[in-house]
C-alpha cells in the first residue's frame, strides 16, 4: 500500500524539477493509479495460475532489475 502512495510525497520535487503545473501533476498521478488499476488484476490472474515460489522469485527479480534501472537512470 505504501508503494502506491509514495509518488505523492514526491510531487513538490517533481513540480520544481520539471516545472510542472498542478494539472500536469494530476495527470501523472492519474496515469500512475490507472497502471495499478489495470495491472493489479492481471498480476492476480497470473499469480493464481503459477506456483507461489515462481511468482515470488519472478517478482523479486523484476523489482530488483527495475530498482537497478532507476539507479542507473539518475
Amino acid at each position: 500500500y505504501a508503494d502506491r502512495q509514495a509518488i505523492f510525497s514526491l510531487f513538490s520535487l517533481l513540480k520544481v524539477e520539471f516545472g510542472l503545473m498542478d494539472v500536469q501533476l494530476g495527470v501523472v498521478a492519474a496515469c500512475f493509479m490507472w497502471a495499478y488499476a489495470i495491472f493489479g488484476p492481471v498480476a492476480g490472474w497470473i499469480t493464481d495460475r503459477a506456483s507461489p515460489s515462481r511468482m515470488i522469485v519472478g517478482a523479486l527479480s523484476f523489482w530488483s532489475v527495475m530498482t537497478a534501472a532507476t539507479a542507473w537512470g539518475s
